[in-house]
């Protein structure tokens, strides 16, 4: 009888791969990439369905799921081929009523903490830096060698950059000694002073210098083995940063300003502190204002919607200082992370979706990143099939980022694809309506 299942069962499995195989396509767009997307009626038509939604959400006229006299944002709908880099396809801005400090004006050039958006902008300063990605990071940062719990001979470059090298996800700064009296009340032993790491620890002890890092990540465990599995990490983006400025022997503020920023004018993008007058600064709260420090390249750049628009221009359009082979490999997996529609990369965050395309269901693949500071949330999001990119940039509680989002993928996502269909239409009978189907009259003389 088991037997008798157990064959059934892999009958079962074989029908699956089989029909599974029927169902596989070339890994490609399913139709060529739309163009003038802001000029198409079907994108005009969708554009204002969500301005409308927005308003009505606002304006108490609906529920908009998040306090909005708390929330301050800005949204972005980016396309390949619009006329100003800086000027997305579509944008949406709304500063709240309580968000009394900073910017009494938001639009496109305000600023706002954009977290771990930033690991994009520290990859790309990698790729460009011209150090070997699967050199061991020993090479660059000695100080990591020798005797430790984590074997960082091999730990590549490219493994940190991808979240594969196993490496803490934080040192000091995630260890909240303020809550080391909540932890006791539920029952948990106490916590000494000296059980915390020696620096970075707010509200215990100083930052952490380069060496004291260092020194911490020789006495601290690895999340995983490398090239195990994908583990988040904000501290490779640390090592990282500290890498690039002994190969270089230019801070991480000087490389960014002359790969990225300088180049793509995007003159609101800069490590933290930003500048208050431009500042999108939420109610109580926030880490507006910070020093990352060393902690920067994980996480700790100002940034703006045109800014960021500009960066998302440059990568869809080909016209970063990248080639296009370059932009292709890095708009790839590097790993599986978890279900059957997640990946990770170089640091993207991956989806594969069909649900974004509800009357053509097929994959769409979106390469993002999310970010977040204390009282900030943000997503970058590159859907290159559709030369299509979706920035949102939130300030206050965190819950409207999400419902933001998922607002724009379903609007924006769907609505590139019916214009790809409609211009693929039109192309195709162009095409065909000025075919001569005629017969030259000495081929038919020839053959008659």
């Amino acid at each position: 009888m088991k037997l008798s299942h157990s064959i059934a069962s892999i009958l079962s499995l074989t029908a699956q791969f089989a029909t599974a195989e029927l169902k596989c396509r070339p890994e490609s767009p399913v139709l060529p990439r739309p163009t003038a997307l802001a000029k198409s009626p079907i994108f005009q038509a969708a554009a204002a369905n969500l301005t409308e939604t927005l308003n009505a959400a606002l304006s108490g006229s609906i529920a908009a799921g998040w306090p909005i006299e708390n929330v301050s944002f800005s949204l972005a709908a980016v396309g390949a081929g619009q006329d100003d880099p800086g000027v997305p396809i579509w944008e949406y801005h709304h500063l709240a009523a309580a968000n009394t400090k900073g910017t009494k004006k938001l639009d496109r050039a305000s600023q706002y903490l954009i977290g771990s958006i930033t690991k994009v902008f520290t990859d790309y300063v990698l790729l460009k830096s011209g150090m070997d990605l699967d050199a061991p990071v020993t090479e660059y940062l000695p100080e990591l060698d020798g005797k430790s719990k984590i074997q960082w001979r091999d730990v590549s470059l490219r493994m940190l950059a991808s979240y594969l090298g196993g490496t803490p996800a934080n040192y000091g700064f995630s260890d909240f000694y303020l809550l080391k009296e909540v932890f006791l009340a539920y029952g948990l032993p106490p916590i000494e002073d000296g059980d915390y790491p020696p620096c970075g620890v707010v509200g215990l002890n100083k930052g952490c210098t380069g060496q004291e890092i260092l020194s911490g990540m020789k006495e601290s465990y690895p999340q995983t083995a490398p090239n195990e599995r994908p583990a988040y990490s904000n501290m490779a983006f640390v090592i990282l940063g500290m890498a690039l400025e002994v190969y270089t022997g230019k801070t991480y503020a000087q490389l960014l300003e002359g790969i990225v920023s300088g180049p793509l004018d995007m003159n609101n993008t800069f490590p933290s502190p930003g500048h208050d007058d431009k500042a999108v600064i939420p109610s109580g709260d926030s880490s507006w204002g910070s020093d990352y420090k060393l902690s920067t390249p994980a996480g700790g750049l100002v940034s703006s919607l045109a800014d960021l628009a500009k960066f998302s221009h440059a990568l869809l359009s080909r016209t970063l200082n990248m080639t296009s082979t370059e932009i292709n490999g890095w708009l790839k997996p590097s790993a599986f992370a978890g279900n059957a529609y997640s990946l990770t990369g170089m640091p993207w965050e991956i989806l594969r979706l069909s649900s974004l395309t509800p009357d053509h269901p097929h994959a769409v693949t979106v390469y993002g990143k999310s970010g977040g500071a204390q009282n900030y949330r943000s997503q970058l999001s590159f859907i290159d099939d559709y030369g299509l990119a979706i920035i949102i940039l939130t300030a206050g509680p965190m819950k409207a980022a999400p419902i933001l989002t998922n607002a724009m993928f379903s609007t924006f996502v769907a609505a590139a694809d019916e214009v790809s269909r409609e211009q693929s239409k039109r192309f195709e009978q162009r095409r065909f309506s000025s075919r001569s189907w005629t017969q030259d009259p000495s081929v038919s003389q020839s053959t008659s």
